[in-house]
C-alpha cells in the first residue's frame, strides 16, 4: 500500500518534470510487470562481474551471511536444545574453547 503512494508520488513529479515525453513512456511501459520481449538482445553484450558484486554489494553479503548463520544456530536449537548454543558471554569473548559443544567448537 505504502509502495503505491511513492510510485504516484514519482509519477507526479517525472510527469511535471519531463510532460509529453514521461507520458509517451508510460503509455510504451508497464508500470508493475516487466515485458520481456526483448531482454535477451538487451543483456546480449553484458557480462556478469562477480568481484563487483562482492564489492559493490557488500551490504546483501553481509545480510545474506548473517542470515545463513542465523539459520545454522537456529537449526542447532532446534535439533539439541538450548545446550547447543554457546553462552553470550562467550560469544562476546569472540569464540568458544575448542570441544566445548559439538557444532561451536572453534579455536580460542
Amino acid at each position: 500500500m505504502a509502495y503505491r503512494a511513492i510510485v504516484a508520488a514519482e509519477e507526479t513529479y517525472l510527469l511535471e518534470k519531463f510532460g509529453a515525453q514521461y507520458a509517451d513512456y508510460c503509455r510504451r511501459v508497464n508500470r508493475w510487470w516487466p515485458r520481456l520481449a526483448g531482454f535477451r538482445r538487451s543483456v546480449a553484450g553484458m557480462r556478469f562481474n562477480w568481484r563487483r558484486v562482492l564489492v559493490k554489494e557488500y551490504n546483501t553479503s553481509f545480510i545474506l551471511v548473517a542470515t545463513l548463520a542465523s539459520l545454522r544456530v537456529w537449526s542447532e536449537y532446534i535439533v539439541a536444545g538450548p545446550g547447543a548454543l554457546p553462552s553470550p558471554r562467550l560469544l562476546l569473548a569472540g569464540g568458544a574453547r575448542r570441544g566445548c559443544c559439538s557444532t561451536w567448537s572453534y579455536a580460542a
